[in-house]
């Protein structure tokens, strides 16, 4: 595949970096492979096309590597139903926090309202891709560390394309 085939990997933060730390050696194992796989995802951590690279790798279903943040076994674990065992690099957009922000207003009349969760847009990108590679929305939930209500809100308001449509027999 050549870089006109995927522009976004020009602008990949990996661009210039030692390809060795993305692609683990063979019979590599234990704490090596581990401080390997954290420095290549520290490098995604960073970067603007962090996850185009991903939906890319689940899409091709990359078999090696880390790509958008995910390790070889990571996608292995998604594509199989199962939460990744390695802690993924956080979406760029995002601090590196565990829960989206919460937000409080106050109206008028002086009381609180409950908080308001607002999710980044490459949470609910995330959500989406993955409903759409078959993954159940308890999974998505648990990967994207967000309700399972939040998730079937998030793909209830999914775009529904022409071929979506049920035909009734």
């Amino acid at each position: 595949m050549t870089d006109t085939d995927n522009p976004w990997q020009l602008r990949g933060a990996c661009r210039g970096a030692d390809p060795n730390l993305f692609f683990r050696p063979e019979g590599e194992r234990g704490n090596p492979r581990r401080q390997r796989a954290a420095a290549a995802l520290a490098i995604c951590a960073s970067c603007d096309v962090m996850l185009t690279c991903r939906e890319t790798a689940l899409a091709a279903r990359e078999p090696y590597g880390v790509w958008g943040g995910l390790t070889e076994n990571d996608r292995e674990n998604i594509w199989a139903g199962r939460p990744p065992k390695t802690k993924t690099a956080p979406a760029p957009a995002q601090k590196p926090t565990r829960a989206p922000r919460l937000v409080t207003t106050k109206p008028a009349g002086g009381r609180r309202k409950p908080p308001v969760r607002r999710l980044a847009p490459e949470v609910v990108q995330l959500v989406r891709l993955l409903h759409r590679r078959g993954i159940s929305q308890r999974r998505i939930a648990y990967l994207c560390e967000i309700s399972r209500p939040t998730v079937q809100r998030i793909i209830g308001t999914e775009p529904r394309s022409a071929g979506d449509e049920q035909v009734a027999s």
